[in-house]
């Protein structure tokens, strides 16, 4: 009876044990998995002159493996990396490399460790307002490779979609509305020969059924315009977020420089005037 018992409870282990090395389970937290299950696009990288296309595609169940998969792409492909997730806990994710599809790292100081990358992580949500004015919580992981001598670390956002699985935008806003007021109004800028306009309330597109709490519009016409929302305003700096569509290139493109979809200025009032500074060159808009 005594030796049945014994051989019972060893099978058990093994069994145990078995199902452990299949199913993998133990290397693999799944409560963060899932958390971090969605769709990402690349908004930040420490390294210099960094390719700013890219996105971040985690999910608990590819459809070619059926596991873990995690995958770095850009719109052509190259650079990218990708592969099942052998590993995830709390502040790691091994990725072993599916060479198929592997032709350069997202960052040019990342390394393989034989057949796997193997990536650090922080996790940051962030909660406020959108352009739109909705209340929104937006989850941002910063990866950096730790296989390697590679220390660069790139930040990715994940998209959200609303009930009809069209996109949320995920730009937090964080206006002084004293600030805004007191700049509102129209412009022109004779080194640029063009228009400004700032509006301080909620701005309509015509044909798009959206509303939005601020709105500026750069230029006009043929001769190169920008319009969308203002994202961040404090009493020195001011960054716009544009809109796609009716976006014809910022006026004279070689002269300012965008993050994205983003333009940073800095900024300073003298009287009636506005000095907007943006990649070391400055224009004066006078007011009307």
């Amino acid at each position: 009876m005594r030796k049945r018992m014994i051989l019972t409870f060893i099978l058990g282990i093994l069994m145990i044990l078995c199902c452990g090395c299949h199913s993998g389970s133990s290397e693999i937290n799944q409560e963060i998995l899932k958390k971090l299950e969605g769709r990402y696009t690349m908004i930040q990288s420490t390294e210099k002159d960094a390719y700013m296309g890219m996105a971040l595609s985690i999910v608990s169940k590819s459809e070619d493996t059926k596991k873990p998969y995690l995958s770095i792409y850009d719109t052509v492909g190259n650079p990218g990396v990708e592969g099942t997730i052998k590993k995830m806990t709390e502040d790691s994710i091994v990725v072993d490399v599916d060479q198929e599809y592997y032709e350069q790292m997202p960052a040019g100081d990342w390394k393989l460790d034989g057949n796997n990358l193997v990536l650090s992580y922080n996790i940051e949500e962030i909660s406020g307002k959108n352009t739109q004015g909705m209340d929104i919580t937006v989850t941002r992981i910063t990866l950096t490779d730790t296989s390697g001598e590679g220390r660069t670390s790139i930040t990715f956002e994940m998209e959200l979609e609303n009930e009809d699985g069209e996109y949320i935008d995920t730009t937090l806003v964080e206006v002084n509305e004293d600030a805004l007021k007191s700049i509102a109004g129209s412009y022109y800028s004779e080194d640029l020969n063009m228009n400004m306009i700032i509006q301080d309330e909620p701005y309509e597109r015509t044909g798009w059924e959206e509303t939005y709490d601020n709105f500026i519009q750069i230029g006009e016409g043929d001769e190169g315009f920008t319009e969308g929302s203002i994202v961040y305003l404090d009493e020195n700096m001011i960054r716009i977020k544009y809109f796609y569509v009716g976006y014809m290139g910022l006026p004279d493109y070689d002269f300012w420089k965008e993050e994205g979809s983003v333009i940073p200025f800095t900024y300073e009032r003298k009287g009636d005037s506005l000095i907007l500074t943006n990649n070391k060159n400055s224009v004066t808009f006078m007011k009307k």
